[in-house]
């Protein structure tokens, strides 16, 4: 059983299939957003807690961890199979969610420049 196309059924995702991009963002931003998950995308990895940091930061910390990690795993099960082996696991959401954009234009580019065969 493919856990991917289970969660995807749960969610509602259309997969990332490299012709939908822009709906799969804004579907991806939405459940991001519904799970309360989204400020990773905008605030910085806090620091990695020590011995001399306060509960606050600790906490703060955690609260930035796990909700990266799991919009990492939202953002990574809504990618079809096919294109998801390509990208690179990244540390950050922010990171991956570039990395998978540069990929999308990257495709456009490759499919817009098609190989052309001349006469000889």
């Amino acid at each position: 059983m493919d856990v991917f196309a289970v969660y995807r059924q749960l969610t509602g995702i259309e997969p990332l299939n490299g012709s939908n991009y822009a709906t799969w963002r804004t579907i991806v931003d939405i459940m991001l957003g519904l799970s309360n998950y989204e400020f990773v995308l905008t605030e910085a990895k806090p620091p990695a807690p020590t011995a001399d940091t306060s509960k606050t930061d600790k906490l703060k910390y955690l609260k930035w961890d796990k909700a990266n990690t799991m919009a990492i795993r939202l953002i990574r099960a809504s990618i079809s199979e096919a294109i998801r082996g390509g990208i690179p696991s990244k540390d950050t959401s922010k990171e991956l969610l570039e990395t998978v954009c540069w990929y999308q234009e990257a495709v456009a580019i490759l499919l817009s420049n098609t190989a052309h065969v001349y006469p000889l």
